[in-house]
């Protein structure tokens, strides 16, 4: 996450701290860490999803739970599942959301059930979230 916000995030979320016009979200982020004793175990990537997914790969870092928070457009969603994808370690879970929103067909949902279909895997949802089920 580059924790940043989204375009309406100001609106929904009146009051949230701000410093030289930037939401507070990496330094809220890092305080519930911290607070949850959990320092050792999560380390923040601040960086677009590209960038952070990337780097990962490129120093051989897997993962066995990959949530993959994309844009809803099309392109940006099926870069970063097959850049998520490649990160996954053989018995890994990957899933995201916003599966079902505004631009149903010609964003995230047409792009996992595309990359389903290619790779033969199923899907699960659940409201917006959705599961990629590797296991048919």
């Amino acid at each position: 996450d580059d924790f940043r916000g989204w375009a309406g995030f100001r609106g929904m979320f009146k009051g949230f701290p701000m410093q030289n016009a930037n939401v507070m979200l990496l330094a809220q982020f890092m305080m519930n860490v911290v607070t949850l004793n959990l320092s050792e175990s999560i380390v923040p990537l601040p960086f677009s999803t590209s960038s952070s997914l990337d780097k990962l790969c490129e120093v051989g870092i897997k993962g066995d739970l990959i949530e993959v928070d994309a844009a809803h457009d099309l392109h940006s969603a099926w870069d970063d599942i097959n850049r998520a994808y490649r990160l996954l370690s053989p018995n890994g879970i990957m899933f995201g959301h916003d599966y079902f929103n505004g631009q149903d067909d010609f964003g995230v949902k047409r792009a996992i059930d595309l990359f389903a279909k290619i790779h033969g895997f199923g899907i699960r949802t659940t409201k917006e979230h959705w599961i990629l089920d590797v296991y048919g």
